[in-house]
């Protein structure tokens, strides 16, 4: 929190200028010719724009109102889905090229047999954190024996945070809920639930209020996974699209304020609290206020480590097996699920194409002016995304 209080000021003070007014302050907008589009590549980008995965919301906004696809040769359209079950379950019905996803919707795809390859990892891109009320009488995991706790991370992570007191899932009270509303939080502190498994920017919002604490902690992961389809038919697209995407991130870890006010108009989640997330996440912390050197797409041995814990507890804890099952219940057309719960996911990592992309720009050279807004509005015509419009309670969702 100190430094991006030193960047922004002391209080976190945010300044809600238009988008338009801070393309004309900022920096000037683009103003030359549009690109002939008939000479772009098409490609379908999906992402959650809802629930606070503020990283990947915010660089995707830049996808959106600059021109930095349209620079690579791309020309985008995008489907938002509300939340990540829903972002799943476009993703297993095949309707996209590339996908911006955490570690459990990367684990779900595996296992329901959708053909993708993982192309970026970007490390950690928050804070998972099961919590209790301030006034709690919970001061660890193990006083937690009985209790009531809204759960929705399908990751396996409460089972593997309730393990370290060892304590299994049969001693707590799992409410399997998908609520990023606010409404989750005020249940715990009315006393409805007893603590909450919840995720940045709602972990830091709750600390920053004094109304919780966190008990135990541990950070979701970044990845992005493009369809095998799409790869093999069009191999440079995958390059074209990660050179797009650093070039993304850098312009975002520039212009933070603007883009997380971009981000406030499309999810909902006020641009402080965005703002106030993002020093948690890796991008932020190993690029900003570097140059695009900083920026890699390549997975590191790291991130892969993690990659596997996290698929490895989906296996253990029988999130896979019931990703399986659903995918088998609804029937979707060509899909044969993998009758596996033990995933190794370094088969599914494709090294060319982030090495490639890493490669192609030189740091030396390269001209961060040359990315330009040139859709400050935003409304960027979106795609259907398969999944429920509107979802309270019922399956737990895919962090």
């Amino acid at each position: 929190m100190d430094r991006l209080k030193n960047r922004w000021g002391d209080g976190m003070i945010f300044r809600n200028l238009s988008t338009v007014m801070s393309c004309i302050f900022i920096f000037a907008c683009d103003n030359t010719a549009p690109p002939d589009t008939a000479k772009l590549e098409p490609i379908t980008i999906a992402s959650a724009t809802k629930d606070g995965v503020v990283p990947w919301g915010m660089v995707n906004e830049v996808f959106e109102r600059t021109n930095v696809l349209e620079k690579n040769g791309l020309r985008g359209s995008f489907v938002h889905c509300d939340d990540s079950p829903d972002l799943l379950w476009t993703m297993i019905h095949g309707d996209v090229d590339v996908g911006l996803i955490t570690t459990g919707v990367m684990g779900s795809l595996t296992v329901a047999g959708r053909p993708y390859e993982l192309i970026s990892t970007s490390g950690a891109g928050g804070r998972i954190a099961l919590m209790v009320p301030t006034d709690s009488p919970a001061q660890s995991i193990k006083d937690l024996k009985g209790a009531r706790i809204e759960n929705p991370i399908l990751g396996g992570l409460l089972e593997r945070f309730l393990s370290f007191e060892d304590l299994g899932p049969d001693d707590v009270q799992a409410i399997g809920a998908y609520r990023y509303d606010g409404s989750a939080e005020a249940d715990m502190l009315a006393g409805k639930t007893d603590a909450i498994m919840h995720w940045d920017p709602y972990v830091e919002r709750l600390v920053a209020s004094g109304k919780a604490r966190i008990l135990v902690s541990d950070p979701y992961h970044l990845e992005i996974m493009m369809a095998a389809s799409s790869i093999a038919t069009r191999p440079k697209l995958g390059v074209q699209f990660l050179v797009a995407q650093r070039e993304a991130v850098r312009f975002m870890l520039d212009h933070t304020e603007m883009v997380a006010g971009w981000y406030a108009e499309t999810s909902g989640v006020p641009a402080a609290d965005a703002l106030a997330a993002l020093p948690y996440s890796d991008i932020y912390t190993e690029g900003f206020g570097k140059d695009i050197a900083a920026v890699h797409v390549s997975p590191t041995e790291h991130h892969v480590n993690d990659l596997k814990g996290v698929v490895g507890a989906m296996g253990q804890f029988g999130v896979l097996r019931t990703i399986r099952a659903k995918v088998q219940k609804r029937g979707v057309p060509g899909l044969e699920p993998i009758e596996s719960d033990n995933i190794d996911i370094s088969t599914y990592i494709n090294w060319d194409l982030p090495r490639a992309a890493d490669a192609a720009l030189d740091p030396n050279s390269y001209d961060p002016e040359s990315v330009k807004v040139t859709n400050p509005k935003g409304g960027v015509p979106k795609l259907r995304c398969r999944g429920k419009k509107k979802r309270r309670r019922g399956p737990r969702g895919v962090k």
